[in-house]
């Protein structure tokens, strides 16, 4: 493992400052239901498209990836597509498990990110987990048991899983999950507006340059600086959108409208501790189980439900 020596540049205070007031702005600006889950929708697609483009799925589109995650009927999915899906697997488990959470994140919660997004599509890798495992798991007591600002931790996490190269395939990936697990452990999901790997694929070489320039000169503090530019310019970014009611992208309708069914099915969820069956719905709506199996699935990649169980005995709960 690398140094964890860093210093509070002002930059870096400045920054953390603006990132603190962006926040704020954020989880306070207008939106209806419906807008703001389109926006939400928009962003799981762009964490997904930027974080796979960084590594050899660079010629995969954003409709493409719509595509694929909305396709309910194929049986058989090539590699690519096994990777988004699980992609979007960890994304939704860091959300469903980790948002504001006691739990204390720890070596094989790391190791539980690389099987659901990587493992099933690796062939024969070579795990180095358990050799750096001891190492690995300092570093993120080390993390959680100070006072760190929560950009700070993801910052560091994210560097150090990176050099450690713990997977011999996904390691990438995971660092970048490790950051989305870090920030919503701590409450700090932007309103599910953030993705920083855009600005880390728009300019590679310099993100290659600031993390080989850490393990020169054996500080994270430049690194900490690059990363909090990226946080900051990306809530920047979402912000302007937000006031001039534009989007990155642009897909129909479609896929974030919900239904006046769907909608009553999230209001009977919103009493915690509540869940529904797919009878349930049946039983509620007099609609057939293919009726009440499609709303519960699109609720469900909409990321409103979360999914329990297996089979028949699978609940859903609101998020």
């Amino acid at each position: 493992m690398q140094s964890l020596a860093y210093t509070y540049t002002k930059n870096i205070n400045d920054l953390l400052a603006g990132i603190e007031k962006l926040r704020a702005t954020i989880h306070l600006y207008p939106l209806n239901s419906e807008n703001e889950i389109e926006r939400q929708w928009e962003q799981m697609l762009e964490r997904i498209y930027w974080s796979l483009s960084l590594t050899n799925y660079s010629t995969i589109s954003k409709s493409q990836i719509l595509e694929i995650i909305n396709n309910d009927k194929k049986e058989r999915f090539r590699d690519v597509e096994k990777d988004i899906l699980n992609y979007k697997k960890a994304l939704d488990y860091i959300k469903e498990n980790w948002y504001v959470s006691g739990e204390e994140i720890t070596s094989q919660t790391i190791k539980h990110l690389y099987i659901i997004s990587c493992l099933p599509t690796a062939f024969k890798p070579k795990d180095n987990f358990e050799t750096i495992k001891p190492g690995l798991e300092n570093v993120l007591v080390y993390l959680q048991k100070g006072q760190e600002h929560p950009l700070i931790q993801a910052a560091i996490a994210h560097f150090q899983i990176l050099r450690s190269i713990p997977f011999e395939y996904g390691t990438g990936r995971v660092s970048r999950l490790a950051v989305y697990l870090f920030l919503y452990k701590y409450g700090y999901d932007f309103r599910g507006l953030l993705t920083f790997e855009d600005g880390i694929k728009k300019n590679i070489s310099l993100y290659k340059r600031t993390l080989s320039q850490a393990d020169n000169l054996n500080t994270s503090t430049y690194w900490l600086e690059y990363f909090l530019q990226i946080i900051f310019d990306s809530l920047a970014d979402k912000l302007q959108l937000l006031k001039q009611n534009s989007y990155n992208t642009s897909f129909p309708n479609k896929y974030w409208q919900i239904t006046k069914r769907q909608k009553e099915i999230i209001r009977i969820l919103s009493q915690p501790g509540t869940q529904v069956s797919n009878k349930d719905v049946q039983k509620k709506f007099t609609v057939s189980q293919i009726t009440a199996s499609r709303d519960l699935s699109k609720l469900t990649k909409l990321g409103l439900l979360f999914a329990h169980g297996k089979g028949r005995a699978i609940t859903y709960i609101r998020v």
